[in-house]
């Protein structure tokens, strides 16, 4: 079973103010913890306890953020 969370976006003009689903769930074969943005392609994470994957989603979420402002 895993959770949804909802997370805020405070880095970038084109970003700043923004909610995101984050899916987080726990995979029994691995015995790690994954969380995924499913509205931001490739943006995804992974850690040892819910708590790290949810940090390094954000780390990850930045960094999206990060590149599409690089981008444009």
């Amino acid at each position: 079973a895993g959770q949804t969370l909802l997370v805020g976006v405070a880095a970038g003009a084109y970003s700043a103010g923004m909610k995101l689903r984050l899916l987080v769930e726990f995979d029994p074969a691995t015995k790690r913890w994954s969380a995924v943005f499913p509205e931001l392609p490739g943006c995804a994470s992974a850690g040892d306890t819910e708590k790290e994957a949810v940090a390094n989603a954000r780390k990850a979420l930045a960094l999206w953020f990060d590149l599409l402002e690089a981008l444009r």
